[in-house]
């Protein structure tokens, strides 16, 4: 999770970069808890670092798999959650290295992403 300001998503559609505090050691050791980044709107890639929209606010996380029109997209910390998002929610890219995870730690990261969304649904 980041701590964003109330112009946010205002400021990305003007294309000016944005700074964002990152407040979870989610990322972590590419980004660390406390620390600032900035993210500028841009068409993201695989292996990105991107801002997404999510229902708590907005998360800091990697993208690691496109399925169809969504993608896969988790920390880089051991351990770290994966979760799956509409093209639609990525909203800018972290000025951070991209790096796309290896085959296993990608494929893990997908059924973990596939099993969140399935077990969201369920819950009535």
């Amino acid at each position: 999770m980041v701590e964003a300001p109330a112009t946010l998503e205002a400021s990305l559609h003007a294309r000016k970069p944005v700074s964002v505090r990152v407040l979870t050691g989610s990322m972590a050791p590419t980004v660390l808890a406390g620390a600032t980044v900035t993210a500028r709107a841009g068409k993201p890639a695989l292996g990105d670092v991107v801002l997404v929209r999510s229902p708590d606010g907005f998360t800091l996380h990697r993208l690691i798999a496109r399925l169809g029109p969504r993608w896969v997209h988790a920390g880089d910390a051991p351990g770290s959650g994966a979760g799956l998002c509409r093209a639609r929610d990525v909203l800018a890219v972290a000025e951070l290295p991209r790096r796309v995870p290896g085959r296993r730690a990608r494929a893990l990261a997908i059924l973990d992403a596939l099993a969140r969304s399935v077990r969201s649904r369920l819950r009535v």
